[in-house]
């Protein structure tokens, strides 16, 4: 999992910079104070039975979660956005999405960015254009915050 903290609370202790401390972060699902985002990647365990425990993991601590990351797209060979394979299957972590969005968590997905010279080659041929069009096509249609 992955913590992210507003920037302003790096800064050094209030009493030896002078300036006030930020204000303490309020609870509540989605919290504009702060973020806390799962990362999803490649299980061996990819049954039913697995899920089923995930999805209710993920559940009992909805509360404290805004999003998850499945690692779940690729830049494909010739340049294009593409679904992942390898260990970063699209196949076994796609189709929990809706659960995830159904507990009013966000679905950011990770574009991986595998050793691929020639994808990443072809895919700025175009300014990205390509991959660019694809990649929102693909979120728009699941209604993935980012």
């Amino acid at each position: 999992m992955l913590l992210l903290l507003p920037a302003a609370w790096a800064m050094a202790p209030a009493e030896a910079s002078g300036v006030a401390a930020p204000p303490a972060p309020t609870t509540g699902k989605n919290n504009p104070e702060r973020t806390f985002m799962a990362w999803m990647l490649a299980d061996a365990d990819a049954t039913p039975a697995a899920w089923a425990t995930r999805t209710a993991n993920l559940k009992a601590h909805a509360e404290n979660l805004t999003a998850v990351s499945p690692c779940i797209y690729d830049i494909g060979a010739d340049g294009t956005f593409a679904k992942g394979t390898g260990p970063r299957p699209y196949a076994q972590l796609y189709p929990h999405m809706k659960d995830m969005q159904a507990m009013g968590l966000q679905v950011i997905p990770l574009i991986a960015g595998p050793p691929n010279l020639a994808g990443q080659r072809a895919l700025t041929s175009d300014n990205g254009a390509r991959f660019i069009k694809e990649a929102v096509a693909e979120a728009v249609a699941n209604d993935w915050a980012g």
